[in-house]
């Protein structure tokens, strides 16, 4: 008898019925927790091109937003998490913004203060405005120009703040006979005033490199991604701040640099970390780590797609945030245009699969076009979304990653005429989800009570094992194959770590004591 107990009872649990039965759960599942579009949503918007997330906020970036003023101004959107969801905060917009400026293809947050980029601005020279965030009021503080800019520079295309320092990246910069080699422009703030600090030149400056287009800055780090490099086989440039300059440390390549991977194409750097993304590499693409000891930069290890496919195009933006790397792709198993997120956890040097991550409402062109993460939260800008408003309106995912607490096989059963039942368990320990245990292999059309238990007795009986001190029974019946199913709910307020112990019990005249028993697990939640 197929059975379900309520919420209100001892055995609440989770998610995703139908995982592969005996095996144990992965420690963490992603769960989509918000998406977001703001009430002004429009055609080709592009919200989502970038995000940035510090904290309980996130910046959006929506650079084909039209306002009064004419189309393709762009704008920028705060939301801000109150504890219990994402609620808008406010929209950014200079003053002097002009039609075509596209502000809002790159946003950067740090604290209570946001950079974003106007790439467009003064036919193609470029600006980038900083915002100042007091209680939940939001102010335009300044705007940075790069002082020897020049039309076609695209001061802004790139952006990146830490603390008081801002960078600007202007890829279409002339060096000499290097046409868009590129330069990032440095600024600290003073007071309410952001001064001119020394530029980061390009170390190696060649035409077309476009350096200052891809970058990220973590503290005193920053990494400079240059795809372009050697036949678009690409490197990246690594910098430290020194407290008044940005010094040149290193430039790194992949360990199988090959024309055409287009490694350096997405960065992202944390501590001494760097991960680089090379979404053209070894045909289906790559992520690669990249360990800092004194000044020195080494290979650390090559991150793949956990079932590489050609034509997935891994890494084609990736995120760095401690021991977790977050790396996207192309989702070939749905239409190909429409994407995925896999998270890796560093363990005892290795990177190991820790989740996934797919729009619920994933569509053709749902690209991924960026992503940032912070502790356990990660998001994620659709731009090409196409929503009610049209096509390229554009969304933004969140996620939080979960852990989904676990299940241990302890072994025990006790054969009857049909041998030894099994006891399998399915889904996730997630407040208010649906958990699966599942009966094979038993007496059909038996009495089958399943016991539940606080605290493990492993009492011997004739010749098995009772596991669980029978705190609660519950009187069940096995089908005409032997089997059963209990489906229950795991109740919200749970302590974490807290553990119970499950076993099934089958009326069977031939089997000891005129029972078999089932193997016993202990279920612990996240």
């Amino acid at each position: 008898m197929k059975a379900k107990c309520c919420a209100s009872t001892l055995l609440g649990l989770v998610v995703a019925l139908g995982d592969d039965a005996g095996a144990q759960q992965p420690p963490y599942i992603t769960l989509e927790t918000a998406k977001l579009q703001p009430a002004d949503a429009a055609i080709h918007d592009s919200f989502g091109v970038a995000v940035a997330l510090d904290g309980d906020t996130l910046v959006v970036g929506a650079y084909g937003h039209d306002l009064p003023a004419g189309q393709d101004c762009g704008a920028a959107y705060v939301y801000r998490h109150d504890g219990a969801g994402w609620a808008f905060e406010a929209k950014l917009v200079p003053a002097d913004l002009q039609p075509g400026d596209r502000l809002g293809l790159s946003v950067a947050l740090s604290g209570d203060t946001a950079l974003v980029g106007a790439y467009r601005s003064g036919n193609d020279r470029g600006a980038a405005y900083v915002f100042t965030r007091s209680g939940s009021t939001w102010s335009e503080q300044f705007k940075l120009t790069a002082s020897d800019g020049i039309e076609g520079d695209h001061f802004g295309y790139k952006v990146e703040i830490v603390g008081d320092i801002a960078l600007v990246g202007a890829p279409f910069r002339d060096l000499g006979m290097a046409n868009r080699a590129g330069r990032i422009y440095c600024f600290e703030r003073i007071g309410v005033l952001w001064l001119d600090r020394d530029p980061i030149q390009n170390p190696t400056p060649g035409s077309s490199d476009l350096f200052g287009e891809e970058m990220d800055v973590d503290g005193g780090s920053l990494v400079v991604g240059v795809s372009r490099k050697n036949t678009q086989a690409g490197v990246a440039h690594l910098f430290r701040w020194s407290g008044t300059a940005w010094d040149f440390e290193q430039t790194i390549e992949g360990p199988d640099a090959t024309p055409g991977f287009l490694f350096g194409g997405s960065v992202s750097i944390s501590g001494d970390r760097a991960l680089i993304g090379a979404w053209q590499a070894q045909e289906h693409g790559a992520a690669y780590t990249f360990m800092r000891t004194g000044t020195n930069w080494t290979f650390e290890d090559l991150i793949l797609a956990t079932d590489p496919v050609p034509g997935e195009n891994i890494g084609l933006t990736v995120c760095l945030d401690g021991d977790r790397s977050l790396i996207s792709g192309r989702h070939l198993e749905l239409d190909g245009s429409s994407y995925f997120i896999e998270v890796h956890q560093l363990a005892a040097g290795t990177w190991n699969l820790e989740t996934t991550a797919v729009a619920s409402d994933a569509q053709s062109g749902n690209n991924y076009h960026n992503l940032d993460a912070q502790g356990s939260r990660f998001c994620v800008g659709a731009p090409e979304q196409a929503l009610p408003q049209g096509a390229g309106t554009g969304a933004v995912y969140v996620y939080d990653i979960t852990p989904t607490g676990t299940w241990l096989d302890l072994g025990f059963a006790l054969p009857g005429a049909s041998g030894s039942p099994s006891l399998d368990a399915s889904g996730y320990l997630i407040p208010d989800s649906v958990f699966s245990l599942e009966l094979a292999g038993a007496r059909p059309f038996s009495t089958a009570p399943l016991i539940a238990g606080f605290t493990a007795l492993n009492s011997a009986f004739a010749g098995g094992l009772l596991v669980p001190y029978p705190d609660i029974i519950f009187p069940l019946f096995t089908d005409g194959l032997g089997s059963d199913e209990f489906h229950v709910l795991w109740p919200p307020g749970i302590p974490p770590g807290f553990s119970f112990y499950v076993q099934w019990w089958v009326s069977d005249p031939t089997g000891p004591m005129g029972y078999a028993a089932s193997n016993a697990l202990m279920v612990s939640a996240p």
